[in-house]
C-alpha cells in the first residue's frame, strides 16, 4: 500500500482537477554551475544533445508553476550514456532550478523526477526522484518523496512514515514535524 500513495496522488489529483500539467511558457535557464568540472561536461553535453520534454505544473492560486524538464539519453566524451533532469520553480519574472539529477542511462536503481501534486494552499509541490525503478538489493522500499517550497526557494525530502488504512491519508515529516495530508487535499495539519 505504502507504493501506492505517490501513485494515487499522480492519477486522482490531474483528474480530479486539483493538478493539471500545461504546456511550458519557455525555456528555464540551466543551472549555475556547482558541480566538478567533469559532471559540469556531462552535464552540458547531455543538454547540447536535444532539447527537453518539459512538464509544467501552475499553482493552485496561479502565482506559481513547477517545470520538470527531461533531457533524453545522449551519449557524453567519456563514453557513457546519460540524461539529465531538473525541476525548476517558475514565477513570471524569474525561475530558478531548485533540484536536478544527473542520470547514467546503463545504471540500475530508482531515478527520474514525477510532478505529483501542488498543496491546497500553493505553498509546496511534491514530487519524487524515482520515477522509474526500483534500488538495488530488496526489502520493502517507499519511493522517495520531496516538495518544493515556494516560500524558501528550495526543495526538501519528506520523509513518508505511514498511509491510512483506506489509503486515503499519509503521515509524514518534514524538519521534525509531522504532517498529515488527506489524498482530496481538503485537509492538512501540521501536528507537533
Amino acid at each position: 500500500m505504502k507504493r501506492l500513495i505517490p501513485l494515487l496522488f499522480a492519477m486522482i489529483l490531474p483528474v480530479s482537477g486539483c493538478v493539471a500539467p500545461l504546456k511550458s511558457l519557455a525555456r528555464l535557464p540551466a543551472p549555475q554551475p556547482t558541480l566538478d568540472p567533469t559532471t559540469q561536461a556531462i552535464t552540458a553535453a547531455v543538454q547540447a544533445a536535444d532539447e527537453p520534454t518539459i512538464t509544467a505544473y501552475t499553482s493552485p492560486d496561479g502565482q506559481w508553476r513547477v517545470e520538470l524538464a527531461i533531457f533524453a539519453c545522449a551519449p557524453t566524451d567519456t563514453g557513457d550514456v546519460y540524461a539529465y533532469e531538473t525541476v525548476s520553480l517558475a514565477r513570471p519574472e524569474a525561475a530558478a532550478i531548485v533540484d536536478s539529477q544527473l542520470i547514467n542511462c546503463g545504471g540500475l536503481g530508482a531515478y527520474g523526477f514525477d510532478g505529483l501534486l501542488w498543496s491546497a494552499d500553493s505553498r509546496y509541490f511534491y514530487y519524487t526522484t524515482a520515477r522509474e525503478g526500483v534500488p538495488d538489493g530488496c526489502g520493502d522500499w517507499q519511493p522517495p518523496l520531496r516538495r518544493v517550497d515556494v516560500t524558501a526557494g528550495a526543495s526538501e525530502d519528506v520523509r513518508v512514515s505511514a498511509d491510512s488504512p483506506d489509503a486515503a491519508a499519509l503521515t509524514a515529516w518534514v524538519e521534525q514535524q509531522r504532517v498529515e495530508r488527506s489524498c482530496q487535499l481538503s485537509t492538512a495539519a501540521i501536528i507537533p
